[in-house]
């Protein structure tokens, strides 16, 4: 079990690295604005940020979205599962195929619900 200092510590250290993250993405649109190449950007952003700074990779998507007059600074939507599958409609939904059919499998649960078989196990 988490002590509810751990808990603390995580959640500002959570913060902390969101908060670095939306300063690279505010440095990369201040370069994409001011005419300065993605290569600069990086080495810019690394010597700013030094091991903290987002990957290459990140740099050039983010770099491309701004060059294309991206404005926001947050990350698109996404579609899909939800990060988590445990909720309490999801736990009732389970507990009424059990009581309904006691043989049902886990498959069968995972597919009528849309969740995985380990989440459901877990209820």
């Amino acid at each position: 079990m988490v002590c509810e200092y751990e808990l603390v510590l995580q959640v500002k250290i959570f913060c902390l690295v969101i908060s670095v993250m939306e300063d690279q993405r505010v440095a990369n649109k201040f370069c994409v604005k001011t005419g300065k190449s993605a290569v600069e950007t990086i080495k810019l952003i690394n010597k700013a940020h030094g091991s903290a700074a987002m990957s290459c990779a990140d740099v050039y998507w983010w770099y491309a979205r701004f060059r294309d007059r991206r404005e926001d600074l947050k990350d698109d939507a996404r579609s899909g599962r939800p990060s988590t599958a445990r909720t309490d409609e999801n736990v009732e939904s389970v507990h009424c195929l059990l009581t309904e059919d006691r043989c049902t499998t886990l498959q069968v649960i995972a597919n009528r619900l849309n969740i995985g078989k380990e989440t459901i196990r877990g209820l």
